[in-house]
């Protein structure tokens, strides 16, 4: 009975060293292992988002506070800016180009006011506007710079003035290239270029008159 106990004893420990000897051991604490989801990074958290600045109001357009007519460069064929040949009175002083009317008794051109100053950067004795009962604005003069349209002005010689017009002569002798004579108006037939030539063949004053109704001499 003891020989039969001793050697189950002795079987038992020789299956038992038997299986430690194929155990490996590993050092290190044994943890999880981590699936490949879980190692995703983390989401970016975005910039706050900046509110925008209010834009500043613009500022308004300047407005002109001149009340000055414009000034005119060119007399003809029509008139002198907005002053027209044939306007009344009224209609002409509301242009703003022209002085006060004075009284001419006795003549063709009963009333007389002067361009002013402002508009044509000569002194205003020189620019004269007549007006006629029967048919308004009669003549406009001017001096200075102001010219035609096909530039002729103060200053323009006779020479200038045959090549603009190839029709001037001596109102009163024709064969004299000096003088006061008139020329057609290339756009308005009802209007001359009075033309006052000197003896050394310069213009020396430039008018828009009326064929009708003129009353400037």
């Amino acid at each position: 009975m003891r020989t039969t106990l001793l050697a189950v004893a002795v079987a038992g420990a020789v299956l038992l060293t038997g299986c430690t000897k194929g155990v490996e051991h590993v050092s290190g604490v044994a943890a999880p292992a981590v699936p490949p989801s879980a190692t995703s990074a983390a989401p970016t958290t975005p910039p706050p988002s900046s509110s925008p600045s209010p834009s500043s109001p613009s500022a308004p357009p300047a407005t002109s506070k001149s009340s000055k007519p414009s000034t005119p460069k060119v007399i003809g064929p029509t008139g002198y800016g907005a002053l027209k040949l044939g306007m009344t009175r009224d209609e002409a002083t509301a242009t703003g180009l022209i002085t006060r009317w004075a009284a001419q008794p006795d003549t063709n051109c009963p009333w007389r006011a002067r361009l002013k100053q402002t508009v044509t950067g000569t002194p205003s004795p020189v620019n004269d506007v007549y007006w006629n009962k029967d048919g308004g604005i009669a003549a406009i003069v001017v001096h200075g710079t102001i010219h035609t349209p096909e530039g002729i002005r103060i200053g323009s010689t006779y020479a200038d003035v045959m090549m603009a017009y190839n029709n001037w002569q001596n109102a009163a002798d024709p064969g004299v290239k000096f003088g006061h004579g008139t020329v057609d108006v290339p756009g308005n037939n009802d209007a001359v270029y009075r033309l006052d030539i000197s003896r050394d063949g310069k213009v020396t004053s430039v008018a828009l008159q009326s064929k009708k109704y003129g009353c400037y001499e």
